[in-house]
């Protein structure tokens, strides 16, 4: 299982995640687990977030 990063900024019961924090299961509490809010886009696969991070900067710079 690889390196997760918090990409939307979101909040459990008892702790909140800021953008670009490191995050793992244990983290997590309350209903929604780790996969929950890799579904919903907060949460993402450090590699992912890379990848997303190059698309939108070269289509900032295509449009520009």
């Amino acid at each position: 299982m690889g390196k997760h990063i918090v990409t939307k900024s979101f909040a459990t019961a008892t702790r909140r995640f800021p953008v670009g924090r490191d995050v793992t299961e244990r983290d997590i509490d309350g209903a929604l687990t780790l996969a929950d809010w890799v579904r919903l886009g907060h949460v993402a696969l450090v590699e992912e977030a890379v990848e997303e991070a190059a698309e939108d900067a070269a289509g900032t710079v295509a449009a520009g």
